[in-house]
């Protein structure tokens, strides 16, 4: 346990994992430590290597992949004991611990009770046992599938930011037998994890509303500051890649007119002062309030996009508001390909948000923030692309300005959200980018 300083106040600084999982037990956690700190176990007579078919996994779908074992030896033959295959998800702070949300295991091979179909030809009696023996010089692939139970709980996918990491690492753990020696061989591989999303679901968010504080009209008045704003979104997830569609009503009851209006993209981390060890894996199980113990807060502008009256390249028309009157309009903002909110660390989490502000060059009057949250593209399910397209069907009028069309039905949608998705998997992803 290290101890970190900030300002006047220490804080715990744990090197430790900690592990989130649901139903993990003491010796599972104890293979949980032993993966991360060895990734990789090498030994001279046997070759591992991890294939898969995509670089992008889904939940619904789980992971498919292939197992190539290659026994190197020129004399000796190997026993093979066991093989699994580990699947764990890591999210990592910069000055916090590290979280396991994400721990997945399966047999595929135990001795003579559980043993695949491609090591049948291999298979020996000896005495009233079994046993899986590969010669020298003989390479044997093993194909295999790790499932995603309905209760756990993926996270947002890979994600690499400059203070925090999400990642996703396929472990292949094998023991054998060689020459009266019991040995153990390793593999690592990065794979990237999605959630899987149905475009329904997606579109049926409900929709979020935030206002200014109310000005005192008698005080503020004089000041020029007696602005009011109210901010909608018509829904709370987006995708990443897709323009957010934000309706913004002023309400100028100052006698000054406005001239700025200004739309930024937030990203924002907050550090939580990391509490005991039990106290931590309750609050992770529970999910319980941690607002009370926020240490640090860091934003860092994403998108931003600033509208002014007097801009040739004004394409929302926008003329400024005048002393004593309201306006409404609709602005857009493009969110970058590769966010997404991270909720899976147990010390801190990444959230979004959109602020708002009106003024003038010098100053600003008001100003208001409204969160959302932000799905990676790759997770939106396009099994069920006629949701989109039948809903595309009811607006055939070409947005002004050169703008993304919406449409109101029950909820106002933004349909940006199908050309994300399609060029994200259009797109050839990089896992090591």
């Amino acid at each position: 346990m290290d101890l970190w300083k900030k300002g006047k106040r220490f804080f715990r600084f744990s090197k430790e994992p900690v592990i989130t999982c649901i139903n993990t037990s003491y010796a599972g956690k104890e293979i949980i430590f032993d993966l991360i700190a060895n990734p990789q176990m090498e030994t001279k007579d046997v070759n591992l290597t991890l294939d898969f078919d995509a670089p992008i996994f889904h939940r619904k779908a789980g992971i498919d992949g292939l197992l190539t074992l290659t026994n190197k030896s020129k004399v000796n033959e190997i026993q093979l004991i066991s093989i699994e295959v580990f699947i764990i998800g890591i999210c990592k702070h910069k000055f916090h611990s590290s979280t396991v949300f994400l721990c997945l295991g399966t047999h595929i091979m135990e001795g003579q009770y559980i043993v695949p179909e491609e090591l049948l030809d291999y298979a020996k009696k000896r005495g009233k046992n079994r046993i899986i023996s590969i010669p020298n010089h003989s390479t044997v692939d093993i194909p295999f599938q790790v499932n995603f139970p309905k209760h756990v709980e993926v996270g947002p996918g890979r994600q690499i930011h400059s203070r925090v990491k999400v990642q996703y690492f396929a472990y292949a753990n094998i023991i054998y037998q060689s020459a009266d020696k019991l040995r153990s061989r390793r593999e690592c591989q990065e794979i990237n994890v999605l959630p899987s999303i149905s475009p329904s679901s997606f579109l049926d968010s409900p929709s979020i509303m935030c206002v200014s504080k109310q000005p005192d009209l008698k005080k503020d008045r004089q000041r020029k500051s007696a602005t009011r704003i109210t901010v909608s979104l018509p829904r709370t997830d987006w995708l990443a890649g897709e323009s957010v569609v934000s309706k913004i009503k002023i309400e100028n009851h100052s006698k000054s007119s406005i001239k700025t209006l200004k739309l930024c993209l937030y990203r924002r981390i907050i550090g939580f002062d990391p509490p005991s060890w039990k106290t931590q894996q309750m609050m992770s199980h529970l999910n319980l309030s941690r607002k009370n113990s926020e240490v640090s807060k860091t934003c860092k502008c994403l998108q931003k996009e600033t509208i002014r009256c007097n801009k040739k390249s004004n394409c929302y028309n926008w003329n400024g508001i005048a002393a004593l009157e309201t306006y409404t309009t609709e602005c857009h903002i493009q969110i970058p390909d590769k966010e997404a909110t991270i909720t899976v660390g147990s010390n801190f989490e990444v959230d979004h948000f959109l602020k708002i502000s009106v003024g003038n060059k010098l100053w600003t009057l008001n100003r208001v923030e409204i969160p959302f949250k932000i799905i990676s593209a790759n997770s939106l399910s396009l099994e069920q692309e006629n949701v989109f397209l039948n809903l595309e069907k009811l607006t055939n009028k070409a947005s002004p300005h050169g703008l993304p069309i919406s449409v109101r039905l029950g909820n106002s949608l933004s349909y940006d959200a199908l050309s994300a998705a399609r060029r994200m998997r259009n797109t050839r992803y990089f896992l090591y980018s």
